[in-house]
């Protein structure tokens, strides 16, 4: 800690550093005795550094890099924003890249850029926008190692090969062999990063701000038969994020799909059978009202009308009139249901597609503009 390692870096590229350990969780300037030192603390504030970077005068000096025990970049990540996020990935990638765990020589001669780039983007799944913001001089480099698939540019880590990176080319042609078939070419186009692994153990990631799509290499392997599937479902995130699906109406129907009815199978002269007192309900007029709306309804022949919530039909059965839909036939998958409109919708033209589901088909050609 007493020895400075080397002389390390420009002016604009010390600032760089200080922006990003400014940014990351927890980190600070000290500065005292004509030096300035940056510093990342451990998650505990125990007295362990991180990393030190040292300016005194017109000099940048690396001074340490350490890991201390208690430092832990995902514990911290976890409890940050994006923008936090990406600047302990960039501290993380110099940990990864550092010859020495303890003491980096010479930055700017150990950092090879293009490694560098290749760290973040397929390693750490660094967002697209923010690496072209802080690293603009990288943008080249991440453009040389692109490769065409289709309409893509795919940028792949470094441990996808052979069969694996035969299996991407595989799943992403059958996709856009199904969307184009669809009428959906205007979204078969833009980046895609196959990742080492996305957070949470996803397969796959649309990343809206940057509109590209992340495959996690490793689910990639293991999930290959749904690799088509799961590349559709990403692709709909971007037709809705781009505004090109009637939202409302999603959302109408997600609705009465997680409700377990459809307010369109009741109708004006269906009976029902109420199954738990035995009464004969039929219904006179429907007012369509709210999320569901009510009916105005004679029991058991009364000529004294009542007045029962449409939602109430679903637990009753049918005596006359058009059965009841099954809305469990909307439901492509547990995970559609349990989130939101818009997972709804991407799975709906996932399993719709590959399935050749003609009811979710139809529905698709009715909501998307």
């Amino acid at each position: 800690m007493k020895r400075l390692i080397a002389e390390l870096l420009k002016k604009e590229e010390y600032d760089f550093l200080k922006k990003i350990i400014g940014v990351a969780a927890r980190g600070y300037t000290q500065v005292g005795k004509g030096k300035e030192t940056l510093y990342v603390n451990t998650p505990n504030r125990k007295s362990g550094v991180a990393f030190i970077i040292t300016k005194t005068g017109d000099k940048y000096h690396v001074l340490s890099l350490k890991r201390h025990p208690g430092f832990n970049i995902t514990y911290i990540a976890n409890k940050y924003d994006d923008y936090n996020k990406d600047a302990l990935k960039t501290i993380e990638a110099l940990f990864s890249l550092a010859k020495d765990h303890k003491l980096v020589k010479y930055f700017k001669e150990n950092l090879n850029p293009k490694e560098f780039t290749k760290l973040l983007l397929t390693k750490e799944a660094f967002h697209l926008d923010r690496f072209n913001e802080w690293f603009p001089n990288l943008k080249e480099i991440e453009e040389k190692e692109e490769e065409s698939v289709e309409n893509f540019k795919v940028v792949f880590d470094d441990a996808v090969k052979g069969i694996a990176k035969e299996k991407v080319y595989e799943f992403i042609t059958k996709a856009s062999s199904y969307l184009k078939k669809f009428g959906l070419s205007k979204i078969l186009h833009g980046k895609v990063f196959v990742v080492d692994k996305l957070p949470g153990n996803y397969i796959a990631v649309y990343e809206g701000n940057s509109d590209v799509i992340k495959v996690s290499r490793r689910a990639a392997k293991k999930y290959s038969d749904d690799m088509g599937r799961n590349f559709i479902h990403e692709l709909g995130h971007r037709l809705w994020r781009k505004g090109h699906v009637n939202e409302g109406k999603v959302e109408d129907v997600y609705k009465q799909v997680k409700y377990g009815m459809f307010r369109d199978d009741v109708k004006e002269g269906d009976v029902f059978r109420d199954k738990y007192d035995d009464r004969k309900i039929e219904v006179v007029k429907k007012i369509n009202k709210g999320s569901y709306g009510w009916c105005e309804v004679k029991v058991n022949d009364s000529e004294k009308l009542q007045q029962v919530g449409i939602g109430a039909f679903k637990y009753m059965d049918k005596i006359k009139g058009t059965p009841m839909r099954d809305t469990q036939m909307w439901i492509p998958s547990p995970y559609s249901i349990k989130k939101n409109e818009e997972e709804w919708f991407c799975e709906l033209l996932a399993f719709g597609l590959v399935d050749n589901n003609q009811i979710y088909k139809n529905f698709l050609k009715e909501v998307i503009r």
